[in-house]
């Protein structure tokens, strides 16, 4: 037709906002609100709330339950808070939707914290295998090791880290600790 009769423009306009209504999967908004909710609940632990900052992220968890970031900063709360069986139960819920770095070291620092040495070690073993030139886990690997009687592995752990470039300063500052505390 040559025209459009004015009733279809509305008719047309519902249509559209029933499609976009039935797949609102394809267009998540409740990410940008979780990702308001972790914001948020960061402005509360740096201000001590540690109350509302938990509410902010099960807020979050809430509208995103994969969510790794609202997941992490949950296991980095309840480190805080000295609960360790329920940051281990977040930090392995945050490798559910894609393995990092910083959940694999979550998990180990929560074993650092109960001073279960081997655990972490082999934990971040672990972690090693799956990200091998990841120079931050090298860096707490080396760490781990050095409250062994394993010195050399953490020599060289400790030296790969300070060859690395995402390792930063700490790689070089912890070889430099090594290197003072077992050779002088």
């Amino acid at each position: 037709p040559r025209y459009m009769p004015l009733y279809s423009i509305p008719v047309f306009g519902l249509g559209g906002g029933r499609l976009f209504l039935v797949n609102d999967g394809y267009f998540p908004n409740s990410q940008s609100i979780a990702a308001r909710q972790v914001m948020l609940a960061a402005h509360a632990v740096a201000s001590g709330d540690y109350f509302l900052a938990e509410n902010y992220l099960q807020n979050a968890l809430s509208f995103d339950f994969r969510n790794q970031r609202a997941n992490l900063s949950l296991c980095d709360l309840y480190l805080r808070m000295g609960n360790p069986a329920k940051a281990k139960e977040y930090a392995e819920a945050s490798l559910d939707k894609k393995p990092s770095t910083e959940a694999l070291l979550a998990i180990a620092r929560i074993y650092r914290q109960k001073k279960q040495n081997l655990q972490e070690i082999l934990q971040l073993q672990a972690a090693l295998r799956a990200f091998p030139q990841e120079g931050k886990l090298q860096n707490n690997l080396g760490m781990a090791f050095m409250e062994t009687v394993f010195r050399d592995s953490a020599q060289h752990y400790l030296s790969k880290a300070a060859g690395s470039a995402d390792a930063g300063w700490e790689g070089n500052a912890n070889l430099v600790y090594y290197i003072l505390v077992n050779r002088l």
